[in-house]
């Protein structure tokens, strides 16, 4: 049930937002790829507190995943 609450909150509150607002193929896609980014990073810094993650600079980490980010929301999602 938790699950399923956590995806209806985020689908609906979040996800759909973002998707409606990406102008590219494939909108809910790509806003579901930034979710596993920033669910990942939370993840791994927050709950399993992952020494040199949780220890990185926010600066830092908006400069390695920004560009994860952007390219899920603009570039091609092809394999190429």
């Amino acid at each position: 049930d938790a699950a399923r609450m956590m995806r209806e909150f985020l689908g609906e509150a979040i996800l759909d937002r973002i998707a409606a607002a990406i102008d590219a193929d494939r909108p809910r896609l790509r806003a579901d790829l930034c979710a596993s980014q920033i669910v990942g990073i939370l993840m791994a810094r927050q709950i399993l507190a992952l020494p040199e993650l949780a220890a990185a600079d926010r600066e830092l980490l908006v400069g390695i995943y920004g560009r994860t980010i952007q390219r899920y929301l603009t570039e091609p999602l092809d394999s190429s």
